[in-house]
């Protein structure tokens, strides 16, 4: 489907800013912490429609103006064509967990009548187009914390941690490349990698080696052979300041470093990359 202005086009890989297309729409993009989970995030695009919206027959009135394309990257792979202005979107929530930021898992289509309506974003992948009542058929009935955890499960069946050094197998790197960087916020000082399964249908194993290759350091015991969804890790330079092993909604297990070779648990408040740099700061020597 291509990117002509007559419709109106909404690209999940686009986390926060405006889009505008000044004679249809503007689009105000944010995001947040999930507010029943730290361990995910909550993007939300907030649409303002610059054309009187009909109060019947709206695809007839004005055919593609208001389709509302919903894409992940460059592929488009939904479309939304309403009959009642009811049924118009006025805002989506898209739902990603921080172990996999590209990969959408749960949608919420708030509509002008209003209501919302919750899809697994694999629905919209399956149907491709949604007609008339389309949008009640295909709702979610779940609770959304429930659907949040089973969608992370299908992409990934979790990461089993070892104090001992072994060879890592199945583990997905987030970025792949070492020497890619993820950087925290505008700075080049921190930067994250995230660990987790590569979803071949059986768990990772991640061995501490994997995390400090040139040492060895201790403090992790009481998490030995222990199951997680996945870690995210903190680097200065190439040397780890914060590593999070997450589980379930908000669960998350801190370490840092206490010298040169023990590490301990802690309790490491940040709400966004801001105030994470703020924290990992404070850990640097």
């Amino acid at each position: 489907m291509g990117n002509s202005k007559s419709g109106l086009h909404i690209n999940f890989s686009n986390k926060s800013g405006n889009e505008e297309v000044p004679e249809y729409y503007t689009i105000k993009i944010s995001n947040k912490p999930y507010e029943q989970g730290r361990n995910y995030i909550k993007v939300t695009y907030k649409i303002d429609y610059h054309i009187k919206i009909p109060v019947i027959g709206f695809h007839c009135f004005y055919a593609g103006h208001f389709y509302l394309f919903i894409g992940n990257k460059d592929e488009y792979v939904f479309t939304h064509s309403p009959y009642y202005s009811t049924d118009v979107v006025k805002l989506i929530d898209v739902y990603f967990s921080v172990l996999n930021p590209d990969e959408p898992l749960l949608v919420t289509l708030h509509t002008t009548e209003p209501k919302k309506y919750n899809y697994v974003y694999r629905t919209f992948k399956r149907i491709a187009t949604f007609h008339f009542n389309d949008m009640r058929t295909h709702e979610s009935r779940e609770p959304l914390n429930k659907h949040l955890i089973g969608e992370l499960s299908n992409l990934s069946n979790g990461v089993f941690f070892y104090t001992s050094t072994g060879r890592s197998t199945d583990l997905k790197r987030i970025p792949k490349e070492s020497d890619k960087r993820d950087y925290v916020g505008m700075e080049e000082k921190f930067h994250r990698v995230i660990y987790t399964c590569t979803g071949n249908n059986r768990s990772s194993n991640l061995y501490i080696d994997k995390l400090f290759p040139k040492r060895k350091v201790s403090g992790f015991s009481s998490l030995d052979s222990q199951k997680f969804d996945g870690l995210l890790v903190y680097y200065n330079n190439d040397d780890p300041v914060l590593i999070e092993f997450i589980e379930g909604l908000g669960t998350r297990y801190q370490y840092v470093e206490k010298d040169s070779t023990n590490w301990h648990k802690v309790e490491v408040l940040y709400t966004d990359d801001s105030s994470l740099i703020t924290e990992l700061d404070k850990l640097v020597p």
